[in-house]
């Protein structure tokens, strides 16, 4: 009998191997989609790989633009750990690690390349718009110095015609804006249990920052801060927990950025044990509506809680919801007197917009049609959810 060289036999199986892995694309391949333009479009949802699923390539997303009538359009791109969506005029603005990607009002693609600004990952939703100098924004921590003696961020901003990228220099734990600066909440260099607040203020091509100033109240080693920064009166708010005593506490800290180390810290809710099922879904899920401030908890409940009387009170649970172990790409978004509940389905892997006034009536659902079918088996994780208020 003829023996084989074995080189050639690892060829052989190199080939074999290549033709399994094509009959398996063609036969796992995405049903086509409508086209449905950014103009028509009432919501947007973005998935993506993690930097771990990376591997050797750039990883994928997918960018979903839901119809009224719950019909899709997909845009396919690399992926961005952490990433989220702006929109912003009459587009819709997704960072990708070297470039922008404006998707027009007819869903052209546009792409800006950030020469010397790459992105290595985002940081949960962290871009917004400031509508007083007209800028858009996203933030994304970087990494340690060369020398390790302190940490660099990166933020991206433009204004529709010219863009920028500049440096930050601190790691983020959250941020929030008001129409004419950008507010940062940064882990101490030397002791990540303190706290710091900066204000940020863009114009075109600079950065200034104001100097740091530490948060006495927020001292913690049991730290986690859920949500952006939103504009209350003449303040900011926005829910952390700490755990450092044992129970998770969620909390609600409210700062006047004229003088920020006059802090206030508000008691929310306390949730017992060490469980992370409490957490909030994004850092959109607060809301601020005639004077009260709303939010949605990891387990489907609204809460609605009044600053002045350091009141809490219980709204309503999503209806026909059971938190799991494992999310269902849950994720909410509040506009005026509206909640957005997106999730999917644990039985039939579908999904669902659900609509409710901030009072808990229940105003629809709209069936997401195609979502699972476009991912197949793409391990990505949903990162954004907006509806699209035109």
């Amino acid at each position: 009998m003829y023996n084989l060289p074995s080189y050639k036999i690892i060829l052989l199986c190199v080939l074999l191997l290549l033709v399994i892995m094509l009959a398996a694309c063609s036969g796992d391949q995405a049903p086509e989609t409508e086209k449905v333009t950014y103009s028509e479009a009432v919501a947007s949802i973005l998935y993506s790989t993690d930097v771990a699923g990376e591997g050797l390539g750039s990883g994928i997303s997918y960018l979903f633009l839901v119809k009224d009538d719950g019909s899709i359009s997909v845009v396919k791109d690399r992926g961005l750990e952490l990433n989220s969506l702006i929109p912003y005029q009459d587009k819709l603005l997704l960072h990708q690690k070297s470039e922008l990607v404006e998707i027009q009002a007819d869903s052209e693609i546009n792409r800006i390349e950030f020469q010397d600004c790459n992105a290595p990952s985002g940081y949960g939703q962290s871009s917004g718009v400031l509508e007083g100098p007209g800028y858009h924004y996203s933030l994304f921590n970087v990494g340690f110095t060369e020398d390790m003696s302190g940490y660099t961020s990166k933020i991206r901003w433009g204004d529709g015609k010219s863009n920028y990228c500049g440096e930050i220099g601190s790691f983020f734990e959250t941020f929030g804006n008001d129409d004419e600066f950008i507010y940062l909440f940064s882990g101490d260099s030397v002791d990540p249990e303190k706290l710091n607040f900066r204000r940020v203020t863009l114009s075109d091509g600079e950065i200034t920052e104001s100097d740091p100033v530490e948060l006495t109240s927020m001292e913690s080693d049991a730290r986690i801060m859920f949500t952006r920064f939103i504009p209350y009166k003449d303040r900011l708010l926005g829910i952390f927990s700490d755990s450092s005593l044992g129970n998770a506490e969620l909390k609600l800290l409210e700062i006047n950025p004229e003088e920020p180390s006059d802090a206030k810290i508000h008691e929310l809710k306390s949730y017992p044990g060490y469980s992370s099922d409490y957490f909030l879904y994004n850092k959109d899920s607060i809301h601020v509506h005639d004077g009260l401030i709303y939010y949605a908890d990891g387990y489907g409940d609204v809460y609605a809680y009044d600053p002045e009387a350091e009141s809490l009170n219980k709204k309503f649970h999503f209806e026909n919801y059971t938190r799991t172990s494992m999310l269902q790409d849950e994720q909410v978004h509040f506009t005026d007197n509206l909640v957005y509940f997106f999730r999917k389905n644990q039985e039939s892997g579908d999904h669902i917009i659900e609509t409710y006034t901030l009072d808990g009536e229940k105003k629809s659902i709209l069936p997401v049609k195609g979502i699972k079918e476009q991912i197949g088996k793409d391990s990505v994780h949903i990162y954004d959810f907006k509806m699209l208020v035109k």
